[in-house]
């Protein structure tokens, strides 16, 4: 299907990938939504997936507004999206696939396979075939709430976004890391979730990106600087029980002080069985969990960064 807007014109095309199970009421191939926006001036294209673990929706609502709001824009070159990257998982609500894959472990995917193995090799084809740029959309989930874009090798790109850069953080089979390692430059922003529910900081680091590559005109919006991190304390905890915390959802990208940030309580005695301390002057609070919660030993509960040096968003 083909939409023209204000500026530019969208086709929106299906592939289908894999097969659902017998079971399910809507049978057949899982269908995989291609969205394409092709602006009335020459320029690049740049990619967005979202929707790569199925309890992260607020990446697909951004992208769906990120479409809306580049239809009354003069946009240069073309973006090409994935909202739903991948449909088993959202449609599950999980983020394990219903074949117990983690797919953003999968990339860059084979033709054949597991079915998420398939998703991942065609979202990947598409999206490297069509752009050099990759950008990986993800946000908090619901009991969790994040503030923070990990780098491929691109610190600029990864400011531009304006949430804190984490350096160095790659994981093999990531979508951002199987871009990178093909010659193409790639960010995974993750942001709000938990109780921030407000898609504009995520659609506005789209546009951002976009501001960055030349293919919108006016300048990059949001903070002076932001901070690059190198060092992260996550929060892991021994014991399972009631996860406590100081550090609310809402303070997310804010520095937190030194001493103690989250703790587990027995829910039978109430005595503390673990505590996660913050051991460095000049934290910044990347990741908090909404509290009181039942959590297990493993669990991720809390994460700090410790920055670097400051950069504008844009600049390395």
């Amino acid at each position: 299907m083909d939409v023209t807007g204000v500026s530019s014109a969208v086709k929106i095309r299906a592939f289908t990938v894999g097969r659902r199970p017998r079971h399910r009421p809507a049978s057949g191939e899982w269908a995989l939504s291609v969205i394409e926006l092709i602006g009335p001036q020459p320029g690049p294209c740049t990619a967005f997936a979202s929707g790569v673990y199925g309890d992260k929706p607020l990446g697909s609502v951004v992208l769906h507004r990120l479409v809306q709001e580049l239809l009354t824009r003069p946009l240069r070159g073309s973006v090409v999206l994935i909202p739903a990257a991948n449909p088993p998982a959202i449609e599950a609500g999980t983020r394990i696939s219903p074949d117990l894959l983690l797919m953003n472990r999968r990339f860059p995917g084979v033709p054949d396979g597991s079915v998420t193995d398939q998703l991942a090799h065609r979202v990947f084809t598409i999206l490297r075939e069509r752009s050099d740029c990759i950008i990986d959309v993800h946000s908090g989930m619901p009991t969790h709430s994040v503030w923070y874009t990990y780098e491929y090798g691109d610190v600029a790109l990864a400011s531009a976004f304006g949430l804190p850069v984490v350096l160095g953080n790659a994981k093999d089979g990531q979508l951002s890391w199987a871009a990178a390692r093909s010659g193409a430059s790639a960010i995974l922003p993750e942001f709000s979730g938990g109780p921030l529910t407000d898609p504009a900081p995520g659609l506005q680091g789209c546009l951002n990106v976009l501001r960055l590559r030349g293919q919108l005109a006016d300048p990059i919006q949001g903070p002076a600087t932001v901070p690059v991190i190198d060092t992260l304390q996550t929060y892991f905890p021994s014991a399972g029980g009631i996860l406590c915390s100081s550090a609310l959802p809402a303070n997310v990208g804010k520095p937190v002080p030194p001493g103690r940030l989250a703790w587990i309580i027995n829910p039978s005695d109430g005595r503390v069985v673990d505590e996660f301390h913050v051991r460095t002057d000049g934290a910044i609070l990347l990741l908090s969990t909404i509290t009181p919660l039942p959590v297990r030993a493993g669990d991720l509960c809390c994460m700090v960064g410790v920055p670097v040096r400051e950069v504008a968003p844009g600049a390395a």
